[in-house]
């Protein structure tokens, strides 16, 4: 008859958890944006803009982006002037939605007037954060 044995090894660990978007794979990460619309991917970005900047699924921040952005009222209409004068806003979210999540973010981010009619307006503390990054 033999000994009894010791007592089991403590079970492993569990893994970390994610702390933010830098820590997610990629795959995990691409298959979250797929299933989002352009707005809800524009707010993800702006919520946690440096890791997907690192991963270029956004544009780099640009003095006139963040100027664009910090605007929270309407543009005045100028046909003339402004990309989106010509197209409903209905044309321009059927064009979005056959690019990339990543040339969406930029065709938006080129326009104060479809920032304005597709982003609800930044919060003070989010324009000054996304500042801030750019600063680094």
């Amino acid at each position: 008859m033999s000994a009894p044995a010791g007592a089991p090894p403590p079970p492993p660990p569990p893994p970390s958890r994610p702390k933010g978007m830098d820590d997610l794979p990629n795959e995990l990460l691409l298959s979250i944006i797929v299933d989002l619309s352009l707005e809800d991917y524009i707010i993800l970005a702006l919520a946690d803009y440096a890791p997907l900047e690192r991963r270029g699924l956004v544009p780099s921040l640009t003095t006139s982006t963040l100027i664009r952005l910090s605007y929270n009222e309407a543009p005045p209409f100028r046909p003339s002037t402004i990309l989106t004068g010509n197209l409903p806003i209905e044309i321009w979210l059927d064009i979005m939605d056959r690019l990339s999540p990543e040339d969406g973010v930029a065709l938006v981010f080129s326009d104060r007037q479809l920032i304005h009619q597709l982003l609800p307006p930044l919060s003070r503390s989010m324009i000054l954060r996304l500042w801030r990054l750019w600063r680094k």
